[in-house]
């Protein structure tokens, strides 16, 4: 009982300092801000995205913050819309490629023979990284590289809230 009760207050004081950011890529591949609750809301429930994004893909960036504002990861998903919401299979899809690839994230180098993982990484400008650091005002240098998935696939995984699964995200990606 007391382990338990260890693990449910750490987990609650990293999920109370961890913090998430979403953007996404418009048209003109500028990246913009979006609202953690629309995208809990297009995810989740299904609701409409935005149709500023066009062409019925929506390019979204997370990053994870600790307390301190420092860079904890940054991830990608590309999500097709039809009619405008991202659909069930559309999560199943996107989790299909998380389960397909686990060890995508123990990688040095760039992995390959992972087709979903390698499908939802293509597609991002060269400036990302630049358009990143300019709106998180950070040194380049201290981004991540960008990875596939981030707290919102882990959510659907785990079947739990993004902010409960901030949890996971407490230590830095390992860049070595």
């Amino acid at each position: 009982m007391l382990i338990t009760d260890s693990v449910a207050c750490l987990a609650a004081f990293y999920t109370a300092v961890m913090k998430v950011r979403f953007f996404c890529l418009d048209n003109d591949n500028r990246l913009q801000k979006v609202a953690q609750r629309h995208v809990e809301k297009a995810w989740w429930d299904e609701r409409p995205w935005d149709g500023s994004t066009g062409r019925g893909l929506v390019r979204l960036v997370t990053v994870v913050l600790d307390g301190d504002h420092r860079l904890r990861g940054c991830f990608l998903l590309r999500l097709t819309l039809k009619d405008g919401r991202l659909t069930h299979e559309v999560r199943r899809e996107i989790l299909a490629a998380g389960q397909s690839g686990m060890e995508y994230f123990r990688k040095r180098s760039k992995p390959t023979g992972y087709p979903r993982i390698e499908k939802q990484m293509e597609g991002w400008p060269a400036t990302l990284k630049r358009q990143l650091a300019v709106a998180l005002d950070v040194p380049i240098r201290q981004l991540p590289a960008p990875r596939f998935g981030g707290p919102l696939v882990t959510a659907a995984q785990l079947r739990i809230s993004v902010k409960r699964a901030l949890v996971y995200f407490q230590e830095p990606v390992d860049e070595t």
